[in-house]
């Protein structure tokens, strides 16, 4: 440990850094450790009371990690649960398992997909390099067994369940090319909505506020308000296709609520969904998957 990183850590985890020095800073620590940063978030939505910023770091080839600096005033293991669940929330939506907290004194550990978590702690008298890239494989060990599913697997899960529920309440009729047009629309918004929510403080919900006002609406014209809120007024068809959202005209509105309830809580995991976090590459992949999962045909066994 050299002391340019203890003064950055000290900085760091003071409980009165100023946000417009926070990013200089995180760039700072992840130089002298030899980190990999992906993205810098000084000002993540919810944390900004009790952490001074978050790092997205890469080891090989993906991110592999987050690492957050609380502010001195806190200890990640006695924060309440909502409060840990909030910034577990950026590893959870990076789609990677391992949280970083260090301070002045070591470091804390946490694998986010364990229910309850086990926060491990490291002290810097015992490993002295614990801050550096370099003993990242080390520090965290062997991967433990998770019984929270991954963010992927949990919103597969998600579209295959509603799936399901669309034709049943829809009948047979409903082809895939509805249904993917139908999640892309919901997926795109979400996207759009968080995203604003870090950029400008706006309200997060503004699909799922539409959805409580709606009464008799079709999903169709709650999507094209939530895109008119958001500062979308045309939409490339490719992109959102309304004339094959339009065949859920008939959904009853509980359906509609219920479905988009599921895009902002995870049924499989204690973390809520932030769709700005979600890299291209995951999304990507979630992407490929659920279009398998709509072209395969269900099994006349399981109806």
């Amino acid at each position: 440990m050299t002391g340019r990183a203890y003064e950055i850590i000290v900085k760091l985890t003071s409980d009165d850094l100023p946000v417009g020095q926070r990013r200089v800073a995180l760039r700072e620590f992840a130089s002298v450790n030899g980190w990999r940063p992906s993205d810098e978030l000084d000002d993540y939505p919810g944390t900004t009371a009790i952490s001074n910023g978050h790092l997205v770091i890469e080891h090989g080839l993906n991110n592999t990690a987050v690492i957050t600096f609380l502010k001195s005033s806190f200890n990640f293991s006695t924060l309440a649960r909502f409060e840990q669940n909030q910034i577990l929330s950026i590893s959870y939506n990076n789609l990677v398992d391992w949280h970083l907290f260090p301070d002045t004194a070591g470091l804390t550990i946490v694998f986010n997909r364990a229910d309850p978590i086990s926060p491990r702690r490291i002290q810097l008298a015992d490993e002295a390099d614990s801050w550096r890239a370099e003993a990242f494989d080390r520090i965290v060990g062997r991967r433990p067994n998770p019984n929270v599913k991954n963010l992927e697997d949990a919103l597969i899960e998600t579209i295959s369940r509603w799936k399901k529920l669309l034709a049943a309440e829809l009948g047979k009729g409903l082809k895939n090319d509805a249904i993917a047009a139908l999640f892309n629309a919901i997926i795109f918004v979400r996207a759009l909505e968080d995203q604003a929510r870090h950029e400008r403080g706006a309200a997060s919900r503004v699909l799922g506020t539409e959805v409580g006002d709606a009464q008799q609406r079709t999903i169709a014209v709650i999507l094209r308000r939530c895109l008119r809120k958001l500062g979308i007024t045309r939409v490339p068809r490719d992109l959102v296709s309304f004339s094959e959202i339009k065949k859920f005209d008939a959904l009853d509105p509980s359906t509609i609520k219920g479905m988009v309830a599921d895009f902002y809580e995870n049924r499989f995991a204690p973390y809520p969904y932030d769709f700005s976090l979600m890299s291209k590459q995951a999304l990507s992949r979630i992407y490929e998957h659920y279009v398998s999962l709509l072209r395969s045909k269900d099994s006349p066994q399981l109806k």
